[in-house]
């Protein structure tokens, strides 16, 4: 049952995508929130269950600006990487989405721990073992972050991303695997290859 409440809040998601109506997102809260009251402690699902939640709260939050939204997307991912072992796959996944979800906070109130506690989660994210592509993406909120608003380490977090980017375009790959690795990726590592070595 879980799953397949899991799988309607996914659709709801996908329909708000195409038109713009919050309302269907507050549809997937709904049933989201069901699916994870009907899901028992310690389900291995479970953080992946909350951290469709939090996109959920997140996602509404972007058009309203509702803290409240923003503050329940904070406090679910926590609680997903909470029940999340560092060694596990989907773990810089669940660390960029908090992270992301700090840095909204920051573009909405000015407050600077935001930016501290949002790129202090990217780097961790980037760091962690776990999908390549993620990992690129929070290396690069990262460095931008740190750069941005001159905190330390910017050129570690270039560094990191080009180690990233070198990983997911390996040599060693036979080109199928290099294919599927690169639409994978969420945003364009070129465009990022070309930020990196400007700065």
């Amino acid at each position: 049952m879980s799953a397949c409440l899991i799988n309607l809040g996914i659709s709801f998601g996908s329909r708000f995508e195409l038109t713009g109506d919050v309302s269907d997102l507050s549809e997937a809260i709904s049933v989201e929130q069901r699916a994870v009251l009907l899901t028992p402690d310690g389900h291995p699902d479970m953080p992946r269950y909350l951290n469709n939640l939090g996109t959920s709260f997140h996602s509404r939050f972007q058009p309203t600006s509702d803290l409240s939204d923003l503050s329940e997307a904070i406090s679910i991912y926590q609680y997903a990487v909470q029940l999340t072992p560092n060694s596990h796959a989907s773990m810089p996944v669940l660390l960029k989405n908090l992270g992301d979800s700090f840095r909204s906070r920051f573009n909405l109130t000015g407050d600077f721990s935001s930016i501290h506690i949002a790129t202090s989660i990217f780097q961790k994210s980037a760091t962690s073992i776990g999908h390549p592509s993620a990992r690129l993406e929070a290396a690069y909120r990262w460095a931008q972050l740190s750069k941005t608003h001159n905190l330390p380490c910017p050129v570690t977090a270039y560094g990191v991303a080009i180690d990233l980017i070198s990983e997911i375009a390996g040599t060693d790959r036979t080109i199928e695997q290099r294919h599927t690795s690169h639409k994978d990726l969420k945003f364009n590592h070129t465009g990022c290859i070309g930020r990196i070595y400007s700065w």
